[in-house]
């Protein structure tokens, strides 16, 4: 009976459908409203302004008779809450914008970080790995199946990308991640592993190639300051 007052605007040659449906939803109709519930034996009877008047009178008898809560939940709400003095609204804002501030500082603080320890890495990789030699450092690599596909964690779902692979000849000679050094990486890891042992032992290098992980090859955690 939800919504009844705005649906009974729609109704047109309807009548008899909704009469219907409401003397078999209501058991209790006669009771409600005799007058709707004898009118409503024979549809047509009833006119549509008969109809409109009859269907706001059931409906507010109805909601009466089963105590239908008319009151918004925020109003209910609102009951019990303390009402604030603009000075402390303001003060209470404050301390939000505050608390956001400093969350989001050390957000950045920490990516800043992040990049930095990175940076420090890769240039020590590029000297014990040179180029010339036919080294070939990838960033940011993701772990793939020999199709080049993206192999994810059978267990969360996700996806492993790796900080730095070092590549040579097709071959990967070594994995690194970098963190902090207080870094908690023991999921991380055991997700790795489990996509290695489904099949994540690929990844893909800078001309598109694939490069394959030997089996005694496992990322190494590089702890930075």
């Amino acid at each position: 009976m939800r919504g009844l007052t705005t649906t009974n605007k729609k109704l047109g040659d309807n009548k008899k459908i909704i009469n219907q449906a409401m003397l078999t939803e209501i058991p209790n109709i006669k009771e409600a409203s005799p007058t709707l519930g004898e009118l409503s034996k024979d549809s047509k009877k009833l006119s549509d302004s008969e109809l409109d008047t009859l269907l706001d009178d059931f409906s507010e008898k109805w909601e009466k008779e089963n105590e239908i809560e008319t009151t918004s939940p925020l109003a209910e709400l609102s009951k019990d809450c303390e009402i604030l003095s603009d000075s402390e609204l303001d003060t209470l804002l404050d301390d939000i914008q505050g608390s956001l501030d400093y969350y989001h500082e050390g957000l950045i603080s920490n990516k800043e970080e992040g990049l930095r320890r990175e940076a420090e890495v890769e240039e020590d990789l590029k000297k014990k790995y040179p180029e010339s030699d036919g080294y070939e450092i990838v960033n940011e690599a993701y772990l793939r199946d020999s199709e080049g596909k993206i192999v994810k964690d059978p267990e969360t779902g996700t996806a492993r990308r790796i900080d730095f692979v070092v590549v040579k000849d097709g071959q990967v000679v070594d994995s690194i991640e970098v963190t902090s050094e207080t870094a908690d990486k023991t999921e991380q890891t055991a997700k790795e592993n489990r996509i290695r042992e489904a099949g994540g032992n690929y990844i893909k290098t800078a001309d598109g190639s694939l490069a394959n992980f030997p089996e005694n090859i496992y990322t190494q955690i590089e702890r930075r300051k």
